[in-house]
Order: C-alpha cells, then structure tokens, then sequence
C-alpha cells in the first residue's frame, strides 16, 4: 500500500466524518456533499454522491462493509486528514458528553419533580385524612377512580348520564366523609336502575309510576331475580329512612348502602 494516497473532496469529506464519528451515513455528511456539488457545478444528487464515493473508499481498502475506516489502511491517509479526524473525534467527544450532562440534568429535573409531586401528594393525602378519615369498607383509592373504573367502562355506559353524575358525587362525599349526603346521592341514583329493571320485564317505560308501585309489581311476577328484589326492597327502605329530616347515617351505613345500590346496578344490567 502507498505510503500516501491522493482523495478528492468528496472522499475527504466523507472520510473525514467516518474518521470522527467512527462511521459514516448520508446524514452526516450531506450537507458537505451539497456544498460540493453546488461549487462544482454537478448534475448529480448527494445521495448518488455519496454511494459513488463510498463504493471507491471501500474499493480503496479505507472503509469496511459498514462504513467504517479500515485500521489497516490510515497509514495511506493524508496526514492533515488524519489530523482533521482527530480534531473532529475530540470536538465530537465533546458534544456528546455536553448531551449526556443536558440529559442527566433533565433526567435530575424529572426526577426531583416527580419526588416533589410525590411529597405533595403524600401531604395533601394526610391532611384529607384528617380533615375527612378514610373510608371504612371501600378502599379509599376506588372512590377517588370514579364510577367508571368502579363498575367497569362497560357497565358504566349504560347508565343514564344523570345516575353516573349521582354515583360520581356519592363517591366524591363518601371519600371525605359526607356520610348522609353519600347515601342520599346513591340512593337517587338507585332509582334509575329500578325502572330500567321494571322496563326489562313490562317492556315498557314506568311513566307517572312510583317507586313503591314499581316494586310492588314487579314482586308480582314470577320471573323476577330473587336477589335483586332484595337488593331493591333494600333501596326502598333506605330510601324512605333518609328521607326523615333528623336521620343521620354513620360512615359504615352510608358505604353499605352505596355497595348495596351498585350490586344491584350490576344485577340489573348482568340480566338486560
């Protein structure tokens, strides 16, 4: 092999940049191509410049099949290319330890972030916990989800946009402890799974129809689910407790009674 070998630009250039960066794409080294081909007045693309070039570094023994400079061949290299290669691999070096500090201070940013967010949410927890203690049966994580997690997305599309909203604002009042208001709120919502029940066995919509005459009729029928009707008897009485204006429910009944109405939703709907 020579002790020097003679490149044009556009070999220096793509050398260069295989010799810096330890391998050599057409996106490194485009724009150089460009440049060259604008100040040499070609008819050709960057793109064929570059295959064309890379085809005779390789031909030349100074590229491997992926691009990279062959160790045995840069005693041929000129030595300013050589020189510039090295200067290039130091500046290279340098940027990319200037991106790894850039990522690892926005990796340190995110991560303080997240522990603050955490530290935060930790202190807002505990001062809800004393402002409101925490559920007694339901885990606390479950009432703050909303009625769709709670149900299932399935389930809780069927329900009527006013039930879902009353279900929604029971959980919020049973998370913080508003007992009686939770029941009332469920209870309401209760209603809307009654007729929807009363409107799968008549076949027809319960107009200008009470509660009380709802449940009446369907205990008539022999076909109703057994375990519903007890669900729902359970709601009426509820209901009508609640409604006394001195009636005030403890944490445990008013989530007990929130359980009941949301079985007999599933009921309801598991036989539709």
């Amino acid at each position: 092999m020579p002790n020097s070998m003679d490149l044009d630009d556009f070999e220096k250039a793509v050398m260069g940049l295989a010799l810096a960066r330890g391998r050599v794409e057409h996106q490194d080294v485009m724009g150089q191509i460009d440049s060259l081909i604008k100040e040499k007045s070609l008819n050709t693309s960057s793109w064929d410049m570059f295959n064309l070039t890379i085809a005779k570094l390789k031909k030349m023994g100074l590229l491997d099949e992926k691009n990279r400079p062959y160790p045995l061949s840069l005693s041929a290299l000129p030595s300013e290319l050589l020189v510039n290669g090295i200067y290039n691999s130091h500046k290279r070096i340098e940027d990319l330890e200037n991106d790894l500090k850039s990522l690892t201070k926005e990796k340190t940013d995110m991560q303080s972030q997240i522990w603050t967010l955490r530290a935060d949410k930790n202190q807002l927890t505990q001062r809800l916990n004393v402002l409101s203690p925490p559920p007694k049966t339901i885990r606390p994580e479950l009432l703050e989800l909303g009625i769709d997690s709670y149900l299932g997305y399935d389930l809780a599309s069927k329900l009527s946009e006013t039930a879902k909203s009353d279900l929604n604002d029971a959980m919020k009042c049973l998370r913080c402890g508003f007992a009686t208001p939770a029941a009332m709120i469920s209870l309401r919502a209760a209603e809307d799974a009654v007729r929807k029940y009363y409107e799968l066995k008549f076949q027809e919509k319960p107009v200008r129809i009470g509660l009380k005459d709802i449940l009446d009729k369907l205990t008539e029928r022999s076909d109703v689910d057994k375990t519903l009707m007890g669900y729902l008897h359970y709601i009426r009485e509820k209901r009508n407790a609640t409604e006394h204006p001195e009636r005030i429910l403890s944490q445990e009944q008013a989530e007990e009674t929130f359980i009941t109405v949301t079985n007999a939703i599933k009921e309801v709907f598991h036989q539709s």
